[in-house]
């Protein structure tokens, strides 16, 4: 009984402790789309995307900078950025991460 104890504690610490983010986190799924820069009211021509994958909040893998989503739309003058965030599977196990470049 005590081995249950200690892990349902554990588990609840791991999962209620004070992780903060600057993303609206969603408990069970999460789909925003958030700005990051706009340096004009133009939208540009061209749209540029880049992304990375989170697992488990433990592991993450790819390219999401505004660099390479600017390389991926060819876009050299960027108007403006946004950046999207979707985990639709509970707790975080893949979360997307999706960097959107307008511009010309």
């Amino acid at each position: 009984m005590k081995k249950v104890s200690l892990f349902v504690a554990v588990l609840a610490m791991a999962v209620l402790s004070g992780c903060t983010s600057v993303v609206p986190r969603g408990g069970i799924v999460t789909d925003v789309v958030l700005p990051i820069q706009a340096t004009n009211g133009q939208l540009g021509s061209k749209v540029g995307k880049s992304e990375c994958v989170s697992w488990f909040g433990m592991v993450a893998k790819g390219d999401a900078s505004i660099a390479a989503a600017a390389r991926n739309g060819k876009i050299t003058k960027i108007s403006h950025v946004d950046w999207k965030v979707v985990s639709d599977i509970p707790i975080g196990i893949k979360t997307i991460y999706t960097t959107t470049v307008y511009g010309d």
